[in-house]
């Protein structure tokens, strides 16, 4: 276990440093998060304004599951949207080229189609365990949970596959199943490294706050707020860049068997062990 942490944090690290190259890829989920925002104040706030200020309308009602969807289908496809963007930058630099913002936004536009259904099957599955959960005691809660974790790792590599891969949304899942089958070590232990790091620097952030808190000002107070919040939402931009990152070297090592140039061989290819009872030639295409 200490071996394959130790692995996951060198990836890890070989993606900040990919990052580092490419700042720009920072853009887009900078660029995601506005739109999702000023998508969330368009369809969620008027939805509040009428469940508890005029109650005209039931947390329970299929009306409010409607309105729900549409928030999921238009908050999924700005990510995935965005995302694929990003996927599509980092590959380019993980083979040597030298990728700008529009590269990716060109990548996306070419697969907006597959990107758009992609987002429809996730906002109708989002819903459905939405209203399985609401609608459930604690045992169908937990099962929605399950199904939801599930369906996570089921669908771990769709983005890559639906932008590098001639498929279709049946196809693209279940490529994303087999391939992450493949890495389902470094997928947990790189998730789980990279959840250390931002529980650390997410911690930092309180900083700000504590010193206004210590003051006793209240000006300090609001500045200390306001230099933390500013801080986390730059924190989540550059988490959710080496997440795009990382999910791209794992992509491209299980489904072409290559290993990055920026990442170190020995460790990628021993991340990558296959299970007792096969070879490695067997769980590479």
């Amino acid at each position: 276990m200490f071996e394959t942490f130790s692995r996951s944090w060198e990836l890890v690290k070989s993606s900040f440093y990919v990052l580092r190259k490419d700042k720009e890829l920072m853009l887009f989920p900078l660029v995601s998060g506005i739109l999702s925002i000023i998508m969330f104040i368009s369809l969620i706030i008027p939805s509040f304004y009428f469940i508890f200020i005029t109650k005209t309308l039931s947390l329970n009602s299929y009306v409010f599951y409607g309105l729900l969807f549409i928030y999921y289908l238009l908050s999924s496809f700005i990510i995935l949207f965005f995302n694929s963007g990003l996927v599509a930058c980092a590959r380019i630099r993980l083979r040597g080229g030298d990728p700008k913002f529009s590269d990716g936004i060109k990548a996306a536009m070419k697969h907006v189609g597959k990107i758009f259904q992609w987002a429809l099957v996730s906002a109708t599955v989002g819903i459905v365990l939405r209203m399985i959960s609401d609608r459930s005691t604690l045992i169908g809660r937990i099962i929605a949970s399950i199904i939801g974790a599930a369906w996570s790792l089921v669908t771990f590599f769709v983005v890559p596959v639906l932008i590098f891969e001639n498929l279709g949304i049946k196809d693209s899942i279940k490529q994303s199943w087999e391939l992450f089958k493949r890495t389902w070590g470094e997928n947990f232990i790189g998730g789980f490294s990279m959840s250390i790091i931002i529980f650390l620097f997410a911690l930092v952030g309180f900083l700000p706050m504590a010193i206004g808190m210590y003051t006793f000002s209240l000006t300090s107070l609001i500045a200390g707020i306001a230099i933390s919040m500013i801080y986390w939402v730059a924190l989540i931009i550059i988490i959710t860049s080496l997440d795009g990152i990382f999910l791209t070297a794992l992509y491209e090592y299980a489904s072409t068997g290559k290993v990055p140039e920026v990442y170190d061989e020995d460790t990628v290819k021993n991340a990558f062990k296959p299970k007792k009872g096969k070879s490695s030639q067997n769980m590479l295409p």
